[in-house]
């Protein structure tokens, strides 16, 4: 059972940043993620945590039937799903941490619903929470080859949960693309800010709040080649880092949030975001109204990737 090489985890980057622009990608990463970890159900749940119920899931690794019977009978039995209602965003969670194992044997979601697949135990990150609802991506563990498995699905989910948050974050603050269209005309409509810029930070196109905010000189500047510089000092050498390590296919090592300070205003916080582009290599960086600033990464039809930053206001 060979490792995800790190080829196959920047593709799975880049599918995880495109739905959070076209959110129809998602069935795509789940099925890419299935591919990967042989012997494992992977889905893609959205749980209402009060009525106890799927309010809908994408699968891969299991007949459609049993997908049906588990939106439609097992979900509100799920006794995983209390657990992961409190599991902290972003990390990494184990079946055994938030239900004890010899108790789930003699629970009807086991003896009805996982011993039918051969599963005895999942990893699971938590991806979104409302009051009363919640999203979470699990990776549920047949018997079959159980603790190599679940060695690489822990490995995995540990690495990918972070750009899957950073997604969803896209997601609610973005316009979702309109199938074939491109990304600068999806964003146009937006109130937000994007700028475009390539690999060395060149700034290759704006939106037209984008064209408006490059004249905000306490946020930014812009030099004669086109380079787009941050005045924070700490900030722009995060936004060099990150260039730096999307440059070479080093996702992980891509910074997560950070903060962006001005000299008059309020400080905002930084997310590094790569996209994937079909044709130009580009990024581009995003602010809101609220002083959100958002960059994505754009890339070639062979995958490479460029960066992307978001920024948000600090409370």
């Amino acid at each position: 059972m060979p490792e995800i090489t790190l080829d196959d985890f920047n593709s799975l980057i880049h599918t995880v940043y495109e739905a959070g622009i076209d959110p129809h990608k998602w069935s795509a990463f789940v099925g890419d993620l299935s591919g990967h970890l042989d012997d494992t159900l992977i889905c893609l749940h959205a749980h209402d945590t009060v009525a106890r119920a799927s309010l809908g899931l994408l699968a891969s690794g299991a007949a459609p039937e049993f997908i049906d019977s588990y939106v439609r009978d097992y979900a509100a039995i799920n006794v995983w799903a209390n657990g992961m209602a409190i599991a902290p965003i972003g990390k990494l969670v184990q079946s055994e941490e938030i239900y004890d194992p010899d108790k789930l044997l003699k629970t009807e979601f086991y003896n009805d619903c996982l011993r039918s697949q051969s599963l005895v135990s999942a990893s699971a990150v938590a991806l979104h929470r409302s009051s009363d609802r919640m999203l979470f991506l699990s990776g549920n563990i047949r018997l079959r080859n159980h603790d190599l498995v679940r060695a690489r699905v822990n490995r995995t989910f540990d690495l990918l949960g972070p750009h899957i948050t950073r997604s969803f974050e896209l997601m609610r603050h973005i316009p979702h693309q309109v199938e074939g269209e491109d990304y600068r005309a999806t964003l146009e409509t937006s109130t937000d800010a994007v700028l475009f810029i390539d690999r060395a930070g060149r700034i290759t196109h704006c939106n037209r709040a984008g064209t408006a905010m490059r004249k905000d000189a306490s946020l930014l500047a812009v030099d004669r080649d086109g380079h787009l510089h941050l005045k924070d000092p700490r900030a722009d050498a995060t936004l060099r880092i990150a260039l730096a390590a999307i440059a070479r296919a080093d996702f992980p090592a891509i910074p997560g949030s950070f903060p962006v300070r001005r000299a008059a205003g309020s400080p905002m916080r930084a997310m590094i975001v790569p996209l994937a582009h079909r044709t130009r290599k580009q990024c581009s960086i995003r602010f809101s109204r609220t002083f959100r600033l958002q960059c994505w990464s754009c890339a070639t039809s062979r995958r490479r990737s460029l960066p992307s930053l978001h920024c948000q206001a600090m409370g």
